[in-house]
């Protein structure tokens, strides 16, 4: 059975002139309860829609009656909406901001993936020889992805260069917290441009799990999921600790000319004797 999960968590602002990106954890109370909450939002137009969701997304998952009832996703699926909602009410006419979200819920030995943007949450699969395969979890939401454009279509949404055209400017994801502009009312279209409704995935763990990577893509401009799960495995095998990698990724990417603001979550398993086996829907 999973025992227990060692996490690490950092950030940097990078070469940008402002910290968007925001996180949130609950797993405090794993080793008793056998739940754990793990969320990156990576802010665009301002950080106040990110910083709202880090606050207010996990406790719109746990005190869900979806949540107490065992029904998962829906808790997840639910939190997603609600909070486009509480940001609506809060932000819409003040800010074309908006915000990814990727949300990862740990239920006994079963992990429940939420995502909305270009935050991407990844497995690392150890075999027995010591080999790792990289499973992504997550959905990047781009206009190059054949339903999301077929869906973009239906909406009559402008679509130009891989962007999203709003009024006055434009985003590179299909799929956000917030951006009100692309949303109905405003943006006088049959449907939503910039969706809130997340890609939902769920996996079973089991002992061939090593660790997670949850992380804004100020990580992934730099890596792969299969160039960086090898390195990581290979730090963990020499004894660092989740804290250190990730504070030691974030502070050498953050000082690249170029780069984006970056969160690093680094999520490293530790079994017992008993384990199930699991597949990935």
């Amino acid at each position: 059975m999973l025992e227990s999960i060692q996490k690490g968590v950092s950030r940097a602002q990078g070469a940008r002139p402002y910290q968007e990106d925001h996180y949130a954890l609950a797993d405090e109370a794993f080793n008793k309860s056998g739940f754990a909450l793990y969320c990156v939002f990576d802010g665009h137009g301002g950080g106040d829609a990110s910083k709202h969701a880090s606050m207010n997304v996990p406790k719109l998952v746990v005190n869900s009656d979806a949540f107490k009832k065992g029904d998962y996703e829906r808790s997840l699926r639910d939190a997603f909406q609600e909070e486009d909602h509480l940001l609506a009410a809060e932000f819409k006419g003040q800010s074309r901001g908006g915000s990814t979200a990727t949300v990862v819920l740990i239920a006994q030995q079963t992990m429940f993936i939420a995502n909305v943007g270009d935050s991407t949450a990844a497995l690392a699969i150890k075999d027995e020889s010591g080999r790792y395969k990289a499973l992504r979890l997550s959905k990047e939401h781009k206009v190059d992805d054949a339903a999301e454009a077929a869906r973009l279509k239906d909406a009559d949404a402008v679509v130009k260069k891989d962007r999203v055209i709003g009024p006055g400017h434009a985003i590179n994801m299909t799929r956000a917290l917030g951006d009100f502009d692309f949303k109905l009312p405003e943006n006088g279209a049959s449907a939503d441009w910039i969706s809130p409704v997340p890609f939902m995935s769920k996996i079973d763990l089991t002992p061939q799990a090593d660790f997670a990577i949850i992380a804004s893509d100020g990580l992934w401009n730099h890596f792969t999921e299969e160039q960086l799960v090898p390195m990581i495995g290979e730090l963990l095998s020499k004894g660092d600790t989740p804290q250190q990698i990730c504070e030691n990724f974030t502070t050498k990417l953050g000082k690249t000319p170029g780069s984006d603001n970056i969160t690093f979550m680094l999520l490293h398993f530790t079994w017992g004797k008993d384990g199930q086996n699991g597949t990935k829907e």
